[in-house]
């Protein structure tokens, strides 16, 4: 059984699609400016620095909240677990798994440290890998939730939420596989996505007092990391208690108070690709201008930004017209051609008045692509 408000919820309330777009722009500007061996290698202290830093308490945690959020879209049932499965290895596991192959292959033709030799791609299916660790945490998500949910007949997410918050305050020793450790701190900002999802009418309503509450968080969250910056000149802290403050607090402040475009969503069904694909662009800007001999912060840093953003939604672009590939490595059905119809005469000279009538159309919402 299904709860109700997620069936008849006619689609996605807040900004969410405002809250994918930011996070994937604070992870491209993260690659752009790199660490201590990658992207600009720019070093602590300065404010690029402190600003990517900074987002890393939020930007995955807010990944992982969209992700739940867009879950209770359209969740398991009993009975169609493997279908539900089924779905999310065709639209996340595969396209996750061509990128991280293609990432690793180029890197290793290059020399780099993520390089992976042909004979250990294999290991990209089940050992978190570069950025991709993020999908397969999600997909640990999706299941070990899923059933859960089913379990609890989808009215058990607050009760989920706060065993959740103890695991990822106390996580027992686990393996890396799948990326399991990391699964464990991202489960309650996944969770808290399905609780602020299926609260939504209680949380509108009392938004008021919640805004301002949300507020206090993050202000001590942001003031905490300014701390460390200004008077320690240390970066933020990226501990789980942090970003449990900042995370749920910003991503709940967007969701409320940031002001919806019409567009959002069609920028936002980029947000997938530009995951995947974003550190080829950014990384062929960067050798790009220091071919050219530029190396200024001021021109890396919006360049490498914008060909993080436009590159993989220029790729997005020619795969949706690319037939085979194109819907394996976006994770989108392919279209059956449309049945010739008989000409309407013909029609309705043999077709009884009933079967001219339209299909009913179904309730569920549509699930934004890229989840």
């Amino acid at each position: 059984m299904v709860n109700a408000r997620d069936q008849s919820r006619p689609s996605a309330p807040g900004s969410i699609d405002e809250l994918r777009i930011i996070a994937t722009v604070l992870l491209v500007a993260f690659h752009v400016v790199g660490q201590t061996d990658s992207g600009l290698r720019i070093e602590d202290g300065h404010p690029a620095r402190f600003i990517v830093d900074l987002g890393a308490s939020f930007r995955m945690p807010a990944f992982a909240f969209v992700a739940g959020f867009i879950y209770c879209l359209r969740p398991p049932t009993r009975g169609h677990m493997r279908d539900f499965l089924r779905g999310k290895a065709r639209r996340i596991a595969l396209p996750g798994l061509i990128a991280a192959v293609l990432f690793g292959s180029v890197a290793y033709m290059q020399g780099s440290r993520f390089g992976i030799p042909p004979e250990a791609l294999w290991g990209l299916a089940i050992f978190p890998y570069a950025h991709f660790w993020f999908l397969q945490a999600i997909l640990a998500l999706f299941i070990v939730v899923g059933l859960i949910d089913i379990a609890l007949d989808h009215r058990g997410q607050w009760p989920m939420f706060a065993g959740a918050l103890l695991l990822a305050l106390w996580p027992p020793p686990i393996p890396t596989l799948f990326a399991l450790p990391q699964a464990i701190v991202l489960a309650p900002f996944f969770i808290f996505g399905m609780c602020v999802y299926r609260s939504w009418a209680w949380i509108a309503q009392h938004g008021r007092l919640i805004v301002p509450l949300a507020a206090v968080a993050a202000l001590l969250a942001f003031s905490g990391a300014f701390y460390d910056y200004l008077m320690l000149g240390v970066s933020p802290n990226t501990s789980i208690a942090s970003s449990l403050l900042l995370g749920m607090s910003v991503s709940l402040l967007i969701l409320l108070r940031w002001p919806h475009h019409p567009y959002a969503r069609k920028v936002g069904q980029f947000s997938f690709t530009i995951y995947l694909y974003h550190v080829f662009a950014t990384a062929g800007a960067r050798m790009a201008l220091h071919t050219v001999g530029i190396d200024a912060l001021a021109i890396h840093l919006p360049v490498g930004i914008l060909a993080g953003l436009l590159g993989p939604a220029a790729l997005h672009l020619i795969l949706l017209k690319t037939p085979v590939v194109g819907p394996l490595a976006l994770g989108i059905r392919t279209k059956a051609p449309a049945p010739r119809s008989a000409p309407a005469q013909h029609v309705k000279a043999r077709a009884p008045a009933s079967a001219l009538a339209l299909p009913a159309t179904s309730s569920r919402p549509a699930v934004p692509r890229g989840q």
